[in-house]
């Protein structure tokens, strides 16, 4: 099921029992509660589509994101001549389809896979899919899109503020931020690029610029001059724009080497003040902290942060959430004598 409080209701796919009545071709669907009072069972298998009723829903692999009113999620659609095809829909409208073209480009959308909606008045679509055509390669398959109009990022393109040749080498996971924002988890490849700095959180702006988060390599501001070991986990509420990146560190005290960042995406903006989005250091191992397993203080011996994003990459969906739109995180730390605590806050 996925779900907003900040904007209402919730909705879920459901798989239905075999029966009389229930078949193959009509045993799959998402059910929205668009005010937590009533219960729509609205788009169900084996439907003709509106407007034009000419296409029938087809199996629904069972991921959707919820806002307010409206519902994305992907469907396949079954016509009188062709084979289904996985699309795209909000609500009953299509996004995108497999097989349509990339925005702005010669190559074809092949599969869509993964998905999630905006957390925000019109709960607009950003995918993460792979790509046919004659040019297409192993190192050019796979973009991110927004709704079907824009490229994130795209596989084999060239990095914004890296030196030639560093390009775009995999898509991790993506947040999709109000109505014209997306954070995403990336690796690169190229000159200069190795296993020590070849990955790196970016911001995609409402202008469509991209801007550098936090990577793998880069220098902390500390007293003992550590720099980025590993980039461990991410997580972006998907209303505001708060983040908050789990890293672990190199060069510096041993007995500090991972470290907690937050930022918000949605300060500033994109151009003058665009310096407000990028993020902060805010907790590091062995702060002393006020443990109430031993009633007393104790080094942080490590955090840990939950897995958020689901197996195409898609988060910030209604699914489980580590930062809130107040910038609240909920932090698994333990302690050097091994006591564990759920610690919930805003790091300062």
């Amino acid at each position: 099921s996925q779900s907003h409080r900040g904007f209402g209701g919730m909705a879920y796919t459901f798989r239905l029992r075999r029966s009389v009545s229930v078949t193959p071709s009509n045993d799959s669907g998402a059910v929205r509660n668009a005010n937590y009072q009533t219960v729509e069972d609205i788009f169900r298998e084996g439907d003709d589509i509106p407007p034009s009723f000419a296409e029938t829903l087809g199996q629904f692999p069972g991921r959707l994101s919820h806002c307010g009113d409206t519902t994305v999620y992907p469907a396949y659609v079954r016509t009188a001549t062709g084979p289904s095809r996985l699309r795209l829909f909000r609500n009953f409208a299509s996004i995108l389809t497999e097989g349509d073209s990339l925005p702005g480009a010669a190559d074809t959308i092949r599969l869509i896979l993964g998905e999630a909606g905006t957390q925000a008045n019109g709960n607009k679509a950003v995918s993460r899919v792979s790509l046919a055509g004659p040019a297409v390669r192993s190192f050019n398959n796979e973009a991110l899109v927004f709704e079907n109009t824009k490229v994130i990022a795209r596989k084999g393109d060239g990095v914004p503020g890296e030196k030639a040749g560093v390009v775009w080498s995999r898509f991790l996971g993506f947040w999709p931020i109000a109505e014209d924002r997306a954070v995403f988890l990336a690796k690169l490849r190229g000159p200069g690029i190795t296993s020590r700095n070849d990955c790196a959180v970016y911001l995609w702006q409402e202008d469509e610029s991209l801007i550098k988060l936090l990577r793998e390599g880069d220098s902390v501001c500390a007293f003992d001059c550590p720099k980025v070991a590993s980039i461990l986990r991410v997580d972006v509420n998907p209303v505001g724009g708060d983040y908050v990146i789990l890293a672990s560190l190199v060069g510096g005290d041993r007995l500090r080497n991972q470290a907690l960042f937050t930022g918000d995406a949605g300060r500033g903006n994109a151009t003058t003040d665009q310096m407000l989005r990028e993020p902060s250091l805010r907790l590091r191992k062995g702060t002393l902290y006020a443990d109430s397993a031993i009633s007393g203080v104790s080094p942080l011996r490590s955090m840990t942060l939950a897995a958020v994003a689901d197996s195409g990459g898609a988060a910030g969906k209604g699914r489980g959430q580590i930062i809130n739109d107040a910038g609240e995180v909920a932090v698994c730390v333990t302690f050097d004598d091994r006591s564990k605590e759920i610690v919930t806050g805003i790091p300062r």
